[in-house]
């Protein structure tokens, strides 16, 4: 084994700054090592078409001429995406999977002047991604794989969702679609051959979390992380140790069965979860990115007995996370002779690699029927009926004046419905909005989420005629797509793109205070204030605060340092000027500005399933202001209603699974109503005395 610390500089004038510490390069694969100065540093993904190289970085998608391999010739740049995670390209168009703002399409078909073309809303966290033939696959943590008609780039459509445990990278392959699935750790296998028989048909375990995946030959490649799956030992042992490579062999394509795996070197640090393994033609070879440990080369020659061959580490600086082996390696594609690599806090480098050869792995047997639409139909057995915008879209937010309830249908727009005699929902008319992700409701004015065009208040003294009144486009962030919205009481509105925070603007829109310090993707924040201003945010699994908006400026301050409480948890406002925060499966009533102990977590009540068979509820919380309680929780796919009158037993009434994504309830003339994405707006049926 050699050991060298190597830098190549002086192509093209590119060099790495002095402020970069040099890579430590271990092993026979890899050689020299520069970095590419025209792409940020906040480098996320790649992929290699040909002699093209696309890059994602920031808000941006860098187009590379790599005829000469070692030195990257920046041809074009397309700004102004969501932040890109994973991304593929076919055809000329790239696709970018950007987690919070959902998918980027971007026209590359003239490389030297490429633009971004349309943004599509997916249901979710979209991460993982693949394309074959018109159809488009985008893995989206819990909540699955989307699958997406692309046959028009310009307007992608939904055709249907198969829910996997939590997909992060998904590849496809002659009609057999795998997505690594992260916290279980399992390879997930779909029949992808005919999307009217779309179907799971195999869950394979990993020894860590599931992440990314490759094929090539009769060999399907998956790099995990975080700890090793293993509960026959103590966690000490299994901590920090699912780093790896593990193969599998896919000569039967709906079994995948495991044949060898070879470990990294252990660490854990939750957030920057980046796996990544990609093979080389030279049939032998793959190369892994893996996070915080870098690069690593892995010789698989004998397929059962892999081995490491080389491994290249970016030292962590003044602006890496103290405790961490390295900064974060978040994607790589192997080139001729090289392998590209992009890293957060470094960009995009170039490795001189031997044993590199680009690895064209065909699609073969293309996806049918494309063109099918699933349908989300609600059960004549339901405690709800919906109601479907005429365009197909996801119902993402809604809000109540008066004899009208407001729907922000996403791609869709925004609609006024009412309620009609029947108890079903009946659209009145349908507003000029291109998109609306969310919409609120104070007094006569009507508050509206429009993505690419920003927040727009309205002002409905005419309920049926919006007029506007003031949009606010910039939002401070580099891409501006405003998709959630609260209108508390008080001075400040807030906004959110899912991706950059929480943003509060002033009376005249202008932001003055951004604050962000949750994973995920529900609406983390109270959907009003309490005591004097206070502003209510959970974390996911990172915490609780509360955003104080009395002064002149809005702060935070955390409040609850213990993590856990799952993904799903939120708070409202509750009787007595108290907050109602739901943790787990278990109620806790906050006194307003309230503080927590660290290691003693708040006391909570316990929500119990309704029978044996109910699971327990959870997820966003509302409030009719009485004695009921309704829960959503969007991964679930349930809805639960509570009644609280005694806060110290409450008592779970009912429990309804839904083939849709059911967002924040609200409640409508004694009726629950709750967006549910592509199943439409849903009503109760029947008035609740």
């Amino acid at each position: 084994m050699k050991t060298a610390i190597v830098v190549f500089c002086g192509l093209m004038g590119a060099v790495v700054s002095a402020a970069d510490p040099a890579p430590v390069i271990t092993g026979e694969a890899f050689g020299a090592c520069r970095r590419v100065a025209e792409v940020p540093r906040a480098a996320t993904c790649l992929q290699l078409v040909g002699t093209t190289l696309f890059c994602g970085a920031d808000h941006g998608i860098y187009v590379f001429d790599v005829s000469k391999p070692q030195e990257p010739r920046l041809r074009g740049v397309a700004q102004g995406v969501g932040k890109p995670r994973q991304l593929v390209h076919q055809d000329g168009y790239v696709y970018v999977a950007t987690r919070e703002t959902g998918l980027w399409v971007v026209d590359a078909r003239d490389l030297d002047h490429p633009k971004v073309l349309t943004r599509f809303d997916t249901i979710e966290l979209a991460t993982g991604i693949d394309v074959a033939g018109d159809v488009l696959f985008v893995g989206q943590r819990q909540n699955g794989v989307e699958f997406i008609d692309i046959s028009d780039p310009a307007h992608p459509a939904h055709i249907r969702v198969e829910k996997t445990s939590e997909s992060q990278s998904v590849v496809y392959r002659d009609g057999w679609l795998y997505s690594g699935d992260w916290g279980r750790g399992e390879i997930t296998t779909i029949d992808a051959h005919d999307m009217r028989t779309v179907r799971k048909v195999n869950l394979t375990d990993l020894k860590g979390h599931g992440d990314g995946v490759a094929l090539f030959g009769k060999w399907l490649f998956a790099a995990t992380g975080h700890h090793y799956h293993d509960r026959t030992k103590p966690q000490e042992e299994t901590f920090g140790k699912g780093h790896a490579l593990e193969i599998l062999d896919v000569s039967n394509p709906t079994q995948p069965v495991p044949v060898s795996r070879v470990a990294f070197d252990p660490f854990y640090v939750i957030g920057n979860d980046f796996w990544t393994p990609r093979p080389s033609a030279d049939g032998k070879t793959v190369f892994v990115a893996d996070t915080h440990n870098g690069l690593y080369a892995v010789d698989y020659a004998v397929p059962e007995q892999p081995r490491r061959i080389g491994h290249l580490l970016l030292p962590p600086d003044a602006s890496t996370k103290a405790g961490l082996p390295g900064k974060c390696v978040s994607y790589v594609a192997v080139g001729q002779g090289v392998v590209y690599f992009t890293a957060l806090e470094y960009g995009l480098g170039v490795v001189e690699a031997s044993r590199a050869q680009p690895a064209t792995v065909p699609k073969g047997v293309l996806p049918k029927n494309a063109d099918f639409r699933i349908d989300y139909p609600t059960a004549p057995t339901s405690r709800f009926s919906a109601w479907q915008p005429q365009t197909r879209a996801q119902a993402r937010g809604a809000a109540a004046c008066g004899d009208y309830l407001y729907a922000a249908c996403g791609a869709a727009g925004l609609y006024a419905l009412t309620l009609a005699e029947d108890g079903t929902l009946r659209e009145v008319k349908r507003f000029a909005p291109a998109f609306s992700g969310d919409v609120k409701v104070k007094g006569n004015r009507l508050y509206s989420a429009e993505g690419l065009d920003g927040f727009a208040i309205y002002d409905i003294s005419d309920p049926l005629a919006p007029k506007e009144l003031q949009r606010c486009r910039d939002l401070g962030v580099a891409a501006n797509c405003a998709l959630w919205v609260w209108a508390p009481k008080g001075k400040y509105y807030v906004v959110s793109n899912r991706e950059n925070g929480y943003i509060w603007l002033n009376e005249a829109l202008k932001p003055v205070f951004k604050y962000s310090r949750c994973p995920g993707w529900d609406r983390y924040l109270a959907d009003d204030v309490v005591g004097e201003g206070l502003m209510a945010m959970s974390h996911a699994n990172t915490g609780f605060s509360w955003i104080d908006q009395s002064g002149a400026k809005p702060k935070a301050r955390l409040a609850s340092p213990n993590r856990g409480g799952g993904l799903n948890g939120n708070s409202c406002v509750f009787r007595g000027g108290r907050l109602l925060r739901v943790f787990g499966s278990s109620l806790q009533y906050l006194e307003p500005g309230e503080m927590e102990k660290p290691k003693e977590p708040w006391p909570g009540v316990k929500l119990t399933p309704v029978g044996k068979k109910g699971s327990n509820p959870r997820g966003q919380p509302v409030w009719d202001g009485a004695n009921r309680l309704v829960l959503t929780a969007r991964i679930d796919r349930k809805v639960w209603l509570v009644d609280i009158t005694d806060e110290k037993a409450p008592r779970t009434l009912w429990e309804e699974a839904v083939p849709g994504q059911p967002d924040a309830a609200l409640y409508f003339k004694g009726r629950v109503v709750v967006p549910c994405g592509y199943q439409g707006v849903l009503v109760e049926r029947v008035a609740r005395q």
